[in-house]
């Protein structure tokens, strides 16, 4: 499967160029109008109300012209990630503004530009496949994929969890092992993006295998299978404590090394501090708000660490989907200042 990003990218500028051409007809249209309108009265000559006033035409009547202009964005991708891009643009524009029925006046050029471009952006990007999604931080970022409407789904040792919350309904469950990678391949053949929350301690080989050979082997079998976008759940640095987690962080930084050669252009690397769940925010919380602004502590040498700030697992989550959906995520890492930030804003 082909790296679509770059033709993406003009995809979506000639989208929007097809939505201003559009709006810029029908304002010049509703001017030559009212020119004819203001005509007929100076000459006081009868005619007929709807000839004065000329039906305006609503949002549900442009529907067809949009689909079209959709259309034509469709045929200029080749080897799109999946086959059904016409139906799904047909599916978005009957549930858009575009689709319903309203007298109200056309959006801005500018506006509707960049919502055309947001939604061919986000069906663009096609499931999303979750690494160790029945755990902490992968379980939310399974529900945060869900709620803004992307196909999900989850591979783990374990297979689907015991949860009988109804989220995990929605997830296509896999068994799997990292540390075998022709197991993974049959549910990365339908991903076009996979993130990956696997990491734990132990004994310093047992952390360099479970962070890095296990991870380095997803990130291989991704770009094989022609994922488009991979994300790592990575840690942020404290410092001397480094030192005695060094098994664990040498596997993260093995991970890490082998996005940046095999997604250069799509790999996105979180470096959070401690993750933190809605039943601890009452203690956490108050400290993410304070720390947060104390970045210039944090270099202090030996205490330094103590001032990083917690953040918490949705803004994680939310900005893990943002990386892997979005085209215009920067790719890299994203330090924990940044996932702070970016968890606000979404």
């Amino acid at each position: 499967m082909c790296n679509v990003l770059p033709v993406l990218a003009d995809a979506l500028t000639a989208s929007q160029r097809f939505e201003e051409q559009l709006l810029n007809r029908l304002a010049s249209r509703r001017k030559r109008s009212r020119s004819r309108s203001f005509k007929t009265r100076a000459s006081v000559v009868p005619v007929s109300h709807s000839s004065v006033h000329p039906r305006k035409e609503t949002t549900r009547s442009r529907a067809p012209r949009i689909k079209d202009d959709l259309r034509r964005v469709a045929v200029s991708l080749p080897s799109l990630p999946f086959p059904n891009f016409l139906s799904i643009c047909d599916s978005y524009i009957s549930r858009s503004r575009y689709g319903r029925s309203s007298e109200t006046e056309p959006l801005k050029a500018e506006e509707a530009g960049r919502e055309t471009s947001r939604s061919i952006a986000k069906v663009l990007m096609g499931s999303i496949l979750v690494l160790g999604g029945n755990g902490f931080v992968g379980s939310h970022v399974c529900k945060e994929a869900l709620a803004q409407g992307f196909s999900v789904s989850s591979l783990s040792r374990s297979g689907k969890p015991s949860t009988r919350e109804s989220w995990a309904e929605k997830v296509e469950w896999h068994k799997g092992n990292l540390l075998e990678p022709e197991s993974l391949r049959d549910a990365m053949s339908d991903a076009t993006a996979v993130v990956s929350c696997v990491g734990g301690f132990g004994s310093p080989s047992h952390m360099r295998t479970l962070n890095g050979t296990a991870n380095v082997n997803a990130v291989q079998v991704a770009s094989e299978q022609g994922v488009q976008r991979f994300a790592y759940v990575s840690a942020a640095s404290f410092g001397v404590i480094d030192y005695f987690l060094q098994g664990y962080y040498d596997g993260q930084r093995v991970t890490e090394a082998a996005i940046s050669s095999k997604f250069p252009n799509g790999g996105v690397i979180l470096r959070p501090g401690y993750i933190y769940g809605k039943s601890e925010s009452i203690i956490f919380a108050p400290f993410e708000k304070v720390l947060q602004y104390a970045e210039p502590l944090r270099r202090i040498p030996l205490i330094g660490p103590v001032f990083t700030p917690p953040v918490s697992v949705f803004k994680v989550a939310k900005v893990i989907v943002k990386g892997v959906t979005d085209p215009t995520f920067s790719p890299g890492v994203v330090d924990l200042y940044s996932i702070i930030r970016l968890g606000k804003e979404l």
